[in-house]
């Protein structure tokens, strides 16, 4: 496994063709996933601060 990251990274680092293909990959990938994340992360923080005792935040 560490074997395949070194590789991954030295490759990364010397070849700019794979380097951008990463970065495009990611980013679409990031962008997928960026509605169902955000849903996600607003619900959580929505329940937390509900969950918040209101007493305990005046102190």
């Amino acid at each position: 496994m560490w074997q395949a990251a070194l590789w991954l990274g030295e490759n990364l680092a010397r070849d700019d063709a794979l380097r951008a293909s990463m970065n495009r990959h990611l980013e679409d990938a990031a962008r997928s996933v960026a509605p169902e994340f955000a849903a996600f992360l607003t619900r959580h923080i929505s329940d937390t601060v509900k969950s918040w005792d209101a007493r305990e935040m005046l102190q």
